[in-house]
């Protein structure tokens, strides 16, 4: 961006000189000049891309507590017969109740949401044109309220207020006000627990890798054929914290990219790197996720 302050005003300007700087001091004030739209749409699409590659790794820790859950089911169970004697508990999603897994594949829905949000606004459209895309942060927060999950005292009131804040920004003027107001609470949302969940992640994934080494001891293998699939099972394990960690970068990124967006119109910074830089850490993640499937897929074998 070519904007990084205010012309300098000299005592020969004339009167109408002097008001046409005023007007274009005000106009950036009030956000219409603003980031250049096309590198904010680059950026909406960048932070896109993350979200997928974040939904990517919350579909692996649904699949990874799904498998610790059979595990431990199968270890305990402990019945007279295949019909279990006291009436198990609803499936899940019965009674609008969310799983941990969806709230945080809501969560990213939000953040991606609310960068749209930014940059419609930054676009100068009107309320009504952006209304849609307002509500639906409405419905995110409102199904993420009430539901039992870890983290939902935290979650479920960060995605309210983060709602109730881009309901304030009325018109394209407020674009300002309104990145002030729900930047912060949009980073709350990476910082308190999506980056957390790493760490739960990586638990789930180590303690069924453990068990796995566990079970080769009592298989029927021969030493070289053990020795082996020992080997397999622990690059399994490495590829997938290579994983987490390419996660976790993504994430911080993604979290100083909000935080860069809330100062960017005191501050003019350059989306396109920005958007590059996201692009380059979702792609590396990719990467590290495919290393880790095959390594998965060896182990197996």
């Amino acid at each position: 961006m070519k904007q990084s302050g205010f012309p300098h005003c000299s005592k020969s300007l004339t009167g109408s000189k002097l008001a046409l700087t005023l007007i274009a001091a005000l106009s950036l004030l009030c956000g219409c000049a603003g980031i250049p739209k096309e590198q904010l749409n680059a950026y909406v699409s960048s932070v896109g891309e993350a979200k997928q590659a974040g939904q990517t790794m919350l579909a692996d820790w649904r699949s990874a507590r799904a498998e610790s859950d059979r595990r431990k089911a199968a270890s305990e169970a402990i019945l007279p017969g295949p019909i279990p004697m006291v009436r198990p508990p609803s499936a899940p999603g019965n009674g609008g109740l969310l799983s941990a897994e969806d709230t945080r594949v809501l969560a990213w829905e939000a953040i991606a949401e609310y960068t749209a949000v930014l940059a419609r606004l930054n676009a100068g459209e009107s309320v009504d044109e952006v209304k849609q895309t307002t509500g639906r942060l409405f419905g995110l927060a409102t199904s993420i309220a009430g539901s039992v999950f870890p983290g939902a005292d935290t979650l479920g009131p960060i995605l309210q207020e983060l709602a109730g804040r881009i309901e304030q920004a009325r018109t394209a003027a407020e674009f300002k006000k309104a990145v002030h107001k729900g930047a912060p609470i949009v980073t709350r949302i990476i910082a308190e627990v999506l980056l957390k969940d790493v760490n739960s992640h990586y638990t789930l994934r180590a303690s069924l890798a453990n068990e796995d080494l566990a079970h080769i001891e009592i298989e029927n293998l021969s030493k070289e054929d053990a020795r082996t699939k020992k080997a397999r099972i622990m690059d399994e394990a490495k590829a997938f914290s290579d994983a987490l960690d390419a996660y976790a970068a993504l994430l911080s990124k993604t979290k100083l990219s909000l935080e860069a967006l809330e100062k960017a119109l005191d501050q003019p910074i350059d989306f396109a790197a920005e958007a590059n830089r996201l692009l380059e850490l979702s792609f590396s993640l990719k990467q590290h996720w495919a290393a880790y499937e095959n390594a998965r897929k060896e182990a197996r074998n």
